[in-house]
């Protein structure tokens, strides 16, 4: 009889526990990778303010590499009225025009693809950007476009007037 009190108080006891232990809130560690990686994002990210900085994203661009994985943030509205406009030849990062414009310029390129960007590849993203200048191809023109030549990436928010 001893024996049969002794293991209804322990099977009480281990019942009495898992009640309390499911009762007690259980506490997680704050999950701040969101947060760390749109901070790390827009720390890494290249601020274009000025034609100068467009001119020499733009050089920079001239292999795809350069720009993929990268965030390109437009941080002013930029006219080329009186500068050379050099095209972006090949993009594959994420270019945020953030509500700005690029204006002013005039795109005479030989070649048959030409565009602000003449190629946004697979990984591109070009978004809310505004685009005003004017665009005429002196080679054959097949693929031309205000924004871009050719587009095997992604491009939304924006607009092309010229």
């Amino acid at each position: 009889m001893k024996l049969i009190k002794k293991i209804s108080a322990a099977a009480a006891a281990v019942i009495m526990s898992a009640n309390i232990c499911a009762m007690v809130p259980a506490v997680y560690a704050e999950d701040n990778s969101a947060v760390s990686a749109s901070a790390q994002k827009a720390a890494n990210a290249v601020y274009i303010n000025s034609a100068e900085d467009f001119i020499a994203f733009a050089e920079n661009c001239r292999l795809d590499s350069y720009s993929r994985g990268k965030t390109f943030i437009l941080g002013a509205d930029i006219s080329f009225a009186d500068k050379e406009f050099v095209s972006v030849p090949s993009f594959s990062g994420v270019f945020d025009g953030n509500g700005h414009k690029l204006s002013g310029f005039s795109i005479n390129e030989s070649g048959s693809v030409t565009g602000v960007f003449r190629y946004i590849e697979e990984t591109g993203r070009v978004k809310d950007l505004t685009v005003s200048g004017k665009i005429s191809p002196s080679g054959t023109g097949t693929k031309c476009g205000g924004i871009a030549g050719v587009n095997r990436g992604t491009i939304y928010g924006c607009s092309f007037n010229g």
